[in-house]
């Protein structure tokens, strides 16, 4: 098969996206976006603690909208095109959701926060 789009490897015959060529730099891509959101959301609560401000609820969701746009960006700078951008971004949002799904089910809201509570219906 010989890509159709002028040799740049973003489609194969046929408009099928191009299989991701290097996967060590979609893991680095999706591991930047995850550390940035991280950071913009410690960024933001720093801020508004230094403020005296209440942490506003659209703070982690901001967060997120710039990390992945930011993490876009390097992806770019990586060299990626096409299609294949976004393979960092559907697997930082793929860990994303599944740590909140692991925090969600194992969440403990007691008094004293320790793990055996969490099995107990309430």
């Amino acid at each position: 098969m010989t890509p159709t789009s002028g040799g740049t490897g973003d489609l194969w015959a046929g408009g099928a996206a191009a299989p991701v060529s290097n996967l060590s730099a979609v893991c680095w891509a999706a591991a930047a976006n995850l550390l940035i959101f991280f950071c913009f959301a410690h960024l933001g609560v720093i801020v508004c603690f230094a403020a005296g401000w209440q942490i506003p609820g659209f703070l982690a969701p901001a967060a997120l909208l710039c990390a992945l746009g930011t993490g876009d960006r390097l992806a770019r700078r990586e060299g990626m095109k096409g299609r294949s951008r976004f393979a960092p971004l559907i697997a930082a949002l793929s860990i994303l959701g599944v740590s909140l799904l692991f925090s969600e089910a194992f969440c403990d809201m007691s008094w004293d926060g320790l793990w055996y509570r969490s099995a107990f219906p309430e």
